[in-house]
């Protein structure tokens, strides 16, 4: 080829290029969406070499989401080199989207051989709306659609060399395995593959045996891939394991589904941002069916081109099954891969018309197209300026990103956050060079879990705890305590609280107990003696120290025969009194309620200080047991039904049906005694009334409700003489309202807080 011959196509080239990278630049999108945050954790744990990726710690959903090795290397080699960043994280990505389009100019080139329609395909690939709206946030959909189309145009180019020496194909086909690896390590559904590489050995009827050159190099890719989740805390292979064991059938891709679904034949045809796609392809395919006589030449490999088509197509609407999704999962992106061969395909027809006409006649035929394509341009604009315009407000982190903002002008060392997601958003913006899922997981960092695996709180004096919404309600051990202090919050119910390291004192009991050989402990006090597992109170303590050295004292909670230890003071020469933040942290499934405050100097034994109540609390989820569907639940006869909803508390939630059947909830563990029931109840602001029964082991007792306001409303009832292990009944009464819906039940042994 020659250079002066293809310049100006280069150059062209080169142009629409430049035009792809602005308009991302413009419609920067950056980590919007949830999937985004996990691979940015999981680049700053490879950059870091953090042994993040265990599959029992991370679980399945998570652990698939990390292996986008693909994306992720690259990313991680940026985040070495300049550190983690929203930059550093797209620029793998972006690339890709832009070479995408270089394919698709290769591609024409291969089945017409014309430039232009190279040019052309370039082009609305390149501008294709889910391209430009995915190269900027950190997903590895454009990476799987590169490597994609680089594996099946270096697998048709191998077997459309026949009389190339097979050194020459061997090194086409080892290329070949080696791209369809990577392209897997960027989204394990690229198995699909499989079908359009088959069908183009199909339709040549001829098996080159220098295929299997591609082998090793597949191989070679996938040891190395296991031998760095290795060295990260991962198994030899676990990946691919990971991806057949998840799947439903006996293969990744779980190709013997049968179900026939054409979820993505309704989005080419009525999708805003594939329509025009659509059509031009459509018209291209036209054209070429109009002069399919003209051009013998072409003909093996358009018919090439529609059987790559097919194949992807077939595979990703009636064959893929996502990896550790126990459902369908399809979402417009994951097809990213057809979009060059289709923009190919449209090239190519548009070029046939160019060519069919006299040479007179070509210039207007050009500026026809160049109308068209301007159009495509137009409409591939409006379609992402939207998109753009709905994630600017609709981001995933947006309350991360405020919580950041704040949380950089705070002194304290640590961040307690119970919501896993909003931690990994947080720990993205507060800096993964010092926080991640990692170092949460092992309790050091910036940002940590505030709950152990076991569910006991971690909360320390000095530090801060982010309280997300609708979870600072007594009967969540993720609720503040009284002497906490607010020091940010949002509309959105998200906020923020330290935790004094002195709190202010509390009355306390005379004592005389020895918990040393030097030191007694003189006085003692709580601000509460009865506790809901994981609240912390005021602890304040005197101290006789008669040695001339302080003494280290070890604060613990017994609850049963064992002590653990939770906070540690100092006892000064004399006299000293302290007061100090602790917590009730027990075991939530123990069966013990019934603990004492203990101290302990060095390794002396445990001496009890204080009797502590811990409450037995349980919250009730009984909408996990009905469907979403409400005629399956009427024709059950069942009463309820399962309605998801952000604005509840819990984020779900029962709704009564017709015919009122009673919810009945056992309560197991229950010791007996008192209780206090909490229902969370919601009401639509009507004057109407809603109206339920509820019954605990003795008088029932009625509830209604009808608030002037819209929103989740509680309601706490007290029984009495309740005997261990009853069940709780609800019966509904009246529905005056527009629904009748149970967001929460939680019963207690102690009462709430005032208020």
């Amino acid at each position: 080829m020659s250079t002066r011959r293809d310049g100006p196509a280069l150059l062209a080239l080169a142009t629409i290029l430049a035009l792809a990278a602005a308009l991302r630049v413009f419609f920067w999108y950056g980590l919007v969406l949830a999937d985004p945050f996990a691979y940015a954790d999981a680049s700053a744990s490879i950059a870091r070499g953090l042994p993040v990726f265990d599959h029992k710690s991370l679980g399945s959903l998570y652990y698939t989401q990390y292996l986008r090795l693909s994306l992720e290397v690259p990313a991680a080699a940026f985040y070495w080199l300049f550190g983690p960043g929203e930059i550093q994280s797209i620029a793998f990505p972006f690339f890709c989207s832009l070479a995408a389009a270089v394919l698709g100019f290769l591609v024409a080139l291969r089945v017409s051989g014309d430039r232009f329609a190279g040019l052309i395909a370039a082009f609305i690939a390149v501008t294709f709306p889910e391209a430009v709206i995915n190269s900027t946030q950190f997903l590895p959909d454009t990476v799987a659609a590169f490597f994609s189309v680089a594996t099946v145009l270096a697998f048709w180019h191998a077997l459309d060399s026949p009389q190339k020496p097979w050194r020459h194909r061997a090194i086409l086909f080892a290329l070949t395995g080696l791209l369809w690896a990577l392209a897997f390590y960027a989204r394990q559904t690229a198995v699909g593959l499989a079908l359009p590489l088959a069908g183009l050995v199909l339709y040549r009827r001829r098996f080159d045996f220098t295929m299997l050159w591609g082998v090793p190099p597949a191989l070679a890719v996938a040891t190395a891939m296991s031998l760095l989740l290795l060295a990260l805390g991962g198994e030899p292979f676990e990946d691919i394991r990971t991806v057949i064991g998840e799947g439903r059938g006996s293969q990744p891709g779980a190709l013997k589904y049968t179900d026939v679904d054409w979820t993505y034949l309704h989005t080419f045809t009525r999708d805003s941002g594939f329509i025009p796609l659509t059509g031009v392809t459509l018209l291209g395919t036209a054209f070429i069916a109009l002069t399919w006589r003209d051009h013998p030449q072409q003909r093996r490999q358009v018919v090439s081109l529609l059987i790559v088509i097919a194949g992807l197509y077939l595979y990703f609407e009636h064959l893929m099954r996502l990896p550790s999704l126990y459902s369908w999962w399809k979402e417009p992106r994951y097809v990213l891969a057809m979009v060059p061969f289709l923009a190919a395909l449209a090239g190519v027809g548009l070029t046939r018309w160019r060519a069919g006409v006299q040479p007179p006649y070509r210039r207007a035929v050009d500026a026809y197209i160049a109308v068209l394509l301007a159009s495509l341009l137009a409409f591939n604009v409006a379609s992402v300026d939207a998109d753009h315009d709905y994630w600017r407000g609709h981001r995933v982190d947006r309350l991360a990103l405020d919580l950041a903002n704040f949380l950089d002008s705070r002194p304290e060392q640590v961040v307690y956050t119970w919501d896993d997601d909003l931690s990994r958003y947080m720990s993205f913006h507060t800096g993964l060079d010092r926080t991640s899922y990692y170092e949460r997981l092992t309790g050091t960092g910036y940002t940590l879990n505030r709950f152990d695996s076991q569910g006991r709180t971690w909360v320390t004096p000095g530090s801060l705890v982010v309280i997300s919404p609708h979870q600072d309600h007594w009967s969540k051990p993720t609720a503040h305590a009284p002497h906490w202090e607010k020091v940010w919050s949002d509309p959105s119910g998200a906020s923020v609280w330290l935790v004094p390291e002195a709190p202010g004192p509390v009355t306390t009991l005379r004592l005389s107990t020895s918990i040393g050989a030097n030191v007694t402990a003189t006085a003692a006090g709580l601000s509460s003696e009865r506790l809901f597992p994981q609240q912390h109170a005021v602890l304040t303590l005197s101290f006789q120290n008669s040695a001339a050295a302080s003494a280290a004292i070890s604060l613990g909670l017994k609850c049963g025969e064992s002590t653990l230890a939770l906070r540690e003071v100092n006892a000064a020469p004399g006299m000293t009194s302290t007061s100090l933040d602790f917590p009730a942290a027990i075991d939530p499934d123990s069966p013990e309620h019934d603990c004492s405050v203990m101290a302990r100097s060095g390794s002396e034994i445990w001496r009890p200080l204080l009797p502590l109540e811990v409450g037995f609390i349980t919250v009730f989820e009984p909408e996990l047991n009905f469907s979403f569907d409400p005629e399956l639940e009427r024709d059950r006869a069942s009463g309820w039904y399962r309605f998801d909803n952000a604005r509840y508390e819990g984020g779900r939630a029962l709704v009564a049906i017709a015919p009122w059947q009673p919810l009945r909830l056992e309560a197991s563990s229950f010791p007996g005694g008192e209780a206090w029931v909490d229902l969370g109840l919601y009401d639509y602001g009507e004057s109407a009334v809603n109206g339920i029964q509820v019954e605990f082991g003795g008088p029932p007792q009625v509830v209604e409700w009808s608030e002037p306001t819209a929103g989740v409303i509680h309601r706490v009832l007290h029984f009495e003489n309740v005997q261990p292990g009853a069940t709780l009944t609800i019966s509904v009464l009246q529905q005056g309202q527009q629904g009748l819906i149970i967001d929460d039940v939680v019963v207690s042994t102690i009462p709430p807080p005032p208020g």
